[in-house]
């Protein structure tokens, strides 16, 4: 094999090899020998930086709290939330007319018995999720059947409860509503 190296190598082949691995040892040399002790202070500027390689971990705390501005104004406030934003009702509703009443609830002004059960809210709750579902007022467990809601003519606070029986006839039954705004 040498001997196919030495019949075609002449004197400028020879010294293109050597300045090729000359050339390619140095850039290596270079990459794995230079450090921040031999970059000048200043030198370096955002264009000589590839993009996204800089986290907020290599900037220093002072320059990081530095690059936040004034604090602006207070803005309004957001919607209630957790519990606040929750009304419902639990009405004891037996057989007979006109003798539903409120158990227990939040934000519950009322209860009235016509068709159905009439649940006064102090709030708009026309823009608000109603669930209703037939349950016992103390234990919570549900009895065959099942509820529906809806607002009550043009008002705007005020749900119908309709309990009805398995075979869809509406019946007196106790319920629980809950309105989630």
């Amino acid at each position: 094999m040498f001997r196919r190296i030495r019949k075609h190598a002449n004197p400028a082949s020879l010294i293109a090899m050597v300045a090729l691995f000359v050339a390619l040892g140095g850039v290596s040399y270079a990459a794995a020998t230079i450090g921040s002790a031999q970059i000048k202070n200043n030198s370096v500027k955002g264009v000589d930086i590839k993009n996204g390689t800089v986290a907020a971990k290599d900037i220093k705390k002072s320059t990081r709290d530095s690059l936040r501005g004034q604090q602006g104004p207070q803005g309004l406030p957001g919607p209630a939330g957790g519990a606040a934003a929750t009304a419902f009702a639990v009405v004891n509703d037996p057989a007979g007319a006109g003798n539903a009443t409120l158990v227990r609830g939040r934000g519950v002004i009322s209860v009235t018995e016509s068709t159905g059960v009439l649940v006064r809210f102090d709030r708009d709750v026309s823009g608000c999720a109603w669930v209703a579902n037939k349950n016992q007022p103390t234990t919570g467990v549900a009895t065959p059947g099942w509820a529906q809601v809806g607002l009550s003519g043009p008002g705007v606070d005020i749900l119908d409860v309709r309990t009805r029986n398995d075979a869809g006839t509406i019946t007196d039954a106790p319920f629980h509503v809950a309105v989630l705004c």
